[in-house]
């Protein structure tokens, strides 16, 4: 069957950005990880193909809805990390996901889920929040150091309306009694 990998998102991103009316995305089960997403919005940050209209900013995606669900996103080790932080930083900015984000099983590791909702809050401006409606961080292995790091970020998270943690390692097999 058909996939879309980092480098047929690299292609992609151009014409996505240049689609003015595109809201959402759904990518799930493609073999992309975070670098791909990364290449993604910085198109969406620098897309020149069509000019600003006077007193107008650059095309960028305004996106409301973003699956991400059984991808590569999750990975291994400190580069997974560090490119989950990344992706964090671009959903953090003023003008990132304003909508429902999909992270489910991701192979999202307690760490790394730690460090992905840290970056979402330590990356605010001051008086900015997150505006992500939906989070679907089920089917990964989520423990309390991603719980302690989520319940520092949800008073961010000001339009959160639903929040999916099911399937995790939490409970009396993360430690808790």
């Amino acid at each position: 069957h058909l996939q879309v990998s980092d480098e047929e998102l690299v292609a992609l991103a151009e014409t996505l950005v240049a689609s003015e009316h595109l809201t959402g995305l759904n990518l799930a089960g493609n073999p992309i990880t975070a670098r791909g997403l990364h290449t993604l919005f910085a198109a969406s940050a620098s897309h020149p193909s069509v000019p600003p209209k006077p007193q107008s900013s650059p095309p960028k995606l305004r996106l409301t809805e973003l699956d991400l669900s059984r991808t590569r996103l999750g990975g291994q080790g400190e580069a997974a990390d560090a490119d989950l932080g990344a992706l964090a930083c671009e959903i953090a900015r003023s003008d990132g996901l304003h909508g429902s984000l999909n992270l489910a099983n991701i192979v999202l590791s307690d760490t790394s889920g730690a460090i992905f909702m840290s970056k979402l809050t330590s990356t605010l401006q001051p008086g900015c929040a997150i505006r992500i409606t939906h989070l679907n961080l089920s089917r990964n292995a989520l423990g309390q150091a991603t719980i302690g790091a989520l319940s520092g970020a949800l008073p961010c998270c000001v339009m959160l309306c639903t929040l999916n943690i099911s399937h995790n390692n939490l409970g009396s097999a993360a430690g808790g009694e």
